[in-house]
């Protein structure tokens, strides 16, 4: 820019970067000074967008969306992005209907499954079909979504799912009515289908319709009394940790959270036990955190071994990871601590989720800062270790 202030991509990018590195104000500044430049550059609206969706702002994120589409009505990433600030805001009406346009959008990462059989969104009766549904994201999403397969099963449709293959032993004690398939495995004959997150379209899911009967997963009797077995008498609040996810999830660095920031929790007299698989360098050398927590056999689970672990908590304390959707859909107390933006499932202002009624969400008040939900974290801790059990 010291060469060529006017280079509209520079300005861009450096905006760009500044909205990575949390410094939200000074990228909204950048992005507007490029628009200014160049009123019909769409993607300027868009990432102007993204920048205000940084700060919750739904209202100021969807206008800016709406005006990169203006001016390029296929640009399929601001369509899905005002998909899920829709969907963060509500508006499961028009957000469900605009998350369709992930499969062309360049960040979505995953490719749509093909098939001759028609895709079915709703718009004619499965009774007496065999419909085929394809999970497509991550863990999270497939414990969080599964919920409607027996629904298809009600419309007398006779249900084939593909899962990954981490969650089919779960999958299979929690009888979701429904025939389970691996990747590559042979698909049977079938008549329809339909990706897993299209399904809340497909039955027309509005905020007060979400069903949310819970629990819908299940392990099996033999495992949770293995895991019994395994851990021993109790003789204190047990409480399952889940404190970061994937490091290759591209949200990871603002959901997850540092073993040493969990000091104020594992400080207290309770039971600890860690219920992610990983543990990366960094929080291995924290050992004196590593001290408070009971660690089986993190690299041999499964999800089926690890619904059979949180079966044993009295609660689970997990950041936006699949253990959070997992303990939700066990029905299990579980607190899940967000981000100040958090993703669009689990909406803004309430500490509750219509999507589990067992959560308590507890978020971040400035972003990048843990302190003060740990400190929430605690307090309710303190509670209910006070309680008989």
């Amino acid at each position: 820019l010291a060469l060529k202030p006017d280079c509209i991509e520079a300005i861009n990018n450096r905006a760009n970067m500044l909205l990575k590195l949390g410094r939200r104000d000074e990228a909204i500044a950048g992005y507007k000074i490029a628009i200014d430049m160049q009123p019909d550059h769409a993607p300027g609206y868009f990432n102007l967008g993204r920048a205000f969706m940084s700060q919750n702002q739904t209202k100021a994120a969807i206008h800016n969306y709406d005006t990169a589409i203006a001016k390029n009505p296929t640009y399929a990433d601001a369509h899905w992005a005002k998909a899920m600030a829709s969907l963060l805001a509500g508006d499961f009406d028009t957000g469900w209907k605009l998350y369709e346009w992930r499969w062309k959008a360049s960040t979505f990462g995953h490719a749509p499954r093909n098939f001759p059989q028609p895709l079915w969104l709703g718009d004619f009766s499965i009774a007496g079909k065999v419909i085929l549904i394809h999970a497509e994201q991550g863990f999270g999403d497939t414990l969080q979504f599964c919920r409607y397969l027996p629904l298809l099963a009600e419309q007398g449709a006779e249900v084939l799912f593909i899962a990954q293959p981490e969650l089919i032993a779960l999958m299979r004690s929690s009888n979701l009515k429904c025939t389970l398939l691996a990747p590559g495995d042979p698909i049977p004959c079938f008549d329809v289908h339909c990706p897993l997150l299209s399904l809340p379209l497909a039955l027309h899911t509005t905020l007060g319709t979400i069903p949310n009967n819970t629990p819908y997963v299940h392990p099996s009797d033999e495992r949770i009394e293995q895991w019994r077995n395994r851990m021993g008498q109790r003789q204190r609040l047990r409480v399952g940790l889940a404190w970061s996810g994937r490091k290759t999830h591209l949200n990871n660095k603002n959901r997850s959270i540092a073993l040493h920031q969990l000091a104020p929790l594992l400080a207290l007299d309770a039971e600890f036990h860690c219920l992610q698989n990983e543990i990366n360098a960094n929080d291995r050398s924290e050992s004196s955190s590593l001290q408070r927590l009971r660690m089986i056999d993190l690299a041999s689970r499964d999800f089926a071994d690890t619904a059979a672990y949180i079966q044993s908590m009295d609660v689970v304390v997990s950041v936006d990871t699949s253990i959070a959707h997992l303990a939700g859909a066990m029905a299990k107390p579980v607190w899940i601590l967000l981000p100040l933006a958090p993703d669009f499932r689990w909406l803004l202002g309430r500490n509750d989720s219509p999507w589990y009624p067992s959560a308590k969400l507890m978020r971040q008040n400035i972003a990048g800062d843990w302190s003060g939900v740990i400190s929430t974290a605690a307090a309710h801790l303190s509670q209910l270790i006070m309680k008989p059990f």
